[in-house]
């Protein structure tokens, strides 16, 4: 009874192994089935492997509707005999994955099939050059390549894993600033001393040759802030009602400032002239203004009248006279009284309050005979006057 328990068991035992056996050789031919392998070579921009060979991730973020490009090889895995050649795969993409609302990654260079020939050698490797385009939309992106058709039955051949091509779509950066040079033209201008009219400061805005409207002026004058106008069509900003009355003779700076438009207009600055000057009223007598008068005698008085704007005598100014000899040949032709007071020393006129002018006693004793100029300063800048008469010397005896 005992040897045919054992005999029994070793039957079994005999069995197992047999039936494992071919299970082993069934599963094997199974797994051995042939298939494609996706390999991704030559990456621009750059990629890197990420969880295996069928996964690659671009590095860097691209730009929306930059280009990704590839090497995609497709290769027969040669393990087992069961495939019959040749043998005709179709191959597409997808994007199977992307933001939401994006559109679908276009790609171009992948063929649309291969015919492999033999499971080794030249019929059994492929490889297309593939540009990925990316959307727009900023974002993650998964493009899928594998095998759309010719795969499987009967001795067929096995589509594989495919292969993940991923990307990030970068947010889009702000356009470059080139913003446009300006340039602010501010106007000339001349008032009278102690007017109390005020005046309107101007100033005129160009980008590239042309008016900008629409932007603020600011004006001081001589550094002190006297307000902000804004540029009408022509570009031209006018700033109002400014006060002068208190302005001394000469020149003022007028400052016109505009402060630029982010990545529309640089920033500039202009400057003017605000003159202020005297109410001059001419030369006096002895003197003829139109330079007809001629003198002998020892000294010529140099009379002048100033005032300001209400024609209000001027009793302060500082008025300097100058003498330069023109020509030996005399031009004056009347021959005006002989003075023979003493000359003054220097060159600064004094005021005569019983007259209202002023007056400088030119000592002539020793000059040439001739035409001279006679020019009268009183400190107004640019925009006061040559005041300037000429005079001639008939002297007898005179050098």
């Amino acid at each position: 009874m005992v040897q045919q328990i054992q005999r029994a068991a070793v039957r079994v035992k005999k069995f197992t192994v047999s039936a494992f056996l071919l299970l082993v050789v069934l599963g094997y031919q199974q797994l051995a089935a042939h298939s494609i392998d996706y390999v991704g070579m030559s990456f621009s921009p750059s990629a890197s492997m990420v969880g295996g060979s069928g996964n690659w991730t671009v590095t860097d973020p691209v730009a929306g509707g930059s280009d990704v490009t590839f090497g995609l090889t497709f290769t027969i895995n040669t393990m087992g005999s069961t495939t019959n050649y040749p043998r005709t795969i179709g191959f597409g993409a997808t994007t199977a994955a992307k933001p939401a609302g994006a559109a679908d990654a276009t790609v171009s260079g992948l063929s649309a099939s291969h015919t492999f020939t033999a499971a080794t050698g030249a019929g059994s490797t492929f490889t297309d050059s593939v540009t990925i385009t990316a959307p727009t939309t900023p974002g993650a992106y998964t493009v899928r390549f594998s095998a759309v058709s010719g795969t499987g039955g009967s001795g067929g051949l096995g589509g594989g894993s495919g292969i993940n091509i991923n990307f990030t779509v970068a947010e889009p950066s702000e356009p470059p600033c080139e913003p446009v040079p300006t340039v602010l033209n501010v106007g000339d201008m001349c008032v009278l001393f102690r007017q109390t009219q005020p005046v309107d400061l101007t100033a005129t805005l160009t980008g590239g040759g042309t008016g900008v409207a629409g932007q603020s002026v600011n004006f001081s004058v001589d550094g002190t802030a006297v307000g902000q106008a804004v540029t009408d069509a022509n570009g031209v900003a006018t700033l109002e009602g400014v006060d002068v009355t208190g302005l001394a003779v000469g020149d003022h700076e007028v400052m016109a400032t505009f402060a630029g438009q982010e990545c529309t207009y640089l920033p500039t600055n202009g400057l003017g002239n605000l003159g202020v000057e005297y109410l001059f009223a001419g030369f006096q007598q002895p003197i003829n203004a139109d330079g007809s008068s001629a003198f002998g005698g020892r000294t010529i008085p140099v009379k002048i009248k100033i005032a300001d704007a209400d024609g209000e005598p001027v009793t302060d100014a500082q008025a300097h006279v100058y003498f330069a000899f023109g020509t030996p040949a005399v031009v004056g032709t009347d021959a005006e009284p002989v003075a023979n007071t003493s000359g003054d020393l220097g060159n600064v006129m004094r005021y005569d309050y019983s007259a209202d002018q002023y007056i400088f006693n030119w000592d002539i004793a020793g000059l040439a005979n001739g035409t001279y100029t006679i020019r009268v300063d009183l400190g107004e800048g640019q925009c006061g006057e040559q005041h300037s008469v000429t005079v001639g010397l008939k002297k007898k005896g005179s050098k």
